[in-house]
This record gives C-alpha cells, structure tokens and sequence, in this order.
C-alpha cells in the first residue's frame, strides 16, 4: 500500500507518494530536513528565493558527500572481507588454521 509523506520545507508543505517498498520514507524526510537545517545554520541568510535555493543545494552536496563517504567505506569493507577470506581459505586448503 503506498503512503503520503509529507515534508514542511522553508514553510511550504509537500507532499509524495511513497510505494510499499520505501520503508525508510519518514527516516529520509527526516534526514533531509536534518541536513537542510544544518545548511542553515552554516550559512544564516535573509529568507529569500536564491537563499533559500543556496541552503537546499549546500544540503544536497553534504548528502553527496556523506553518501560517497558511505560508498568508499563500503568498498573498502568488501575488499577487506574478500582479502580476509582468500587468507582463510587459503590457510584451510593448505591444512594451516
């Protein structure tokens, strides 16, 4: 069953549908608005259009940053694991656990 979420951003309401299969739907508005605040409070601007627009895309780009920080740690975790367990399967088909 898709369900309505709604986001209060810069005092305009939105409103999204989101599918069954967004789980995470009210985490994201959250984490969103988490960020958007955040923007502001870095760069504390009159509340006008091109302010307003500064401090979403500030916001968009710490998300990217924070994403691409999540993917190279991710990455790196792989690595890790397939390095660990090509050692250990190694040790185990040369009969030295």
């Amino acid at each position: 069953m898709e369900q309505i979420v709604e986001i209060n951003l810069f005092g305009e309401q939105y409103r999204f549908k989101a599918g069954p299969e967004d789980k995470h739907a009210e985490k994201v508005v959250a984490f969103i608005l988490n960020k958007v605040d955040g923007a502001k409070d870095s760069m504390p601007l009159p509340n006008n259009d091109a302010n307003k627009f500064a401090q979403l895309l500030l916001a968009t780009l710490n998300i990217c940053n924070d994403f691409f920080d999540l993917k190279d740690k991710h990455e790196d975790l792989l690595k890790t694991i397939k390095d660990r367990s090509t050692t250990l399967s190694n040790r185990i088909e040369s009969g030295m656990v």
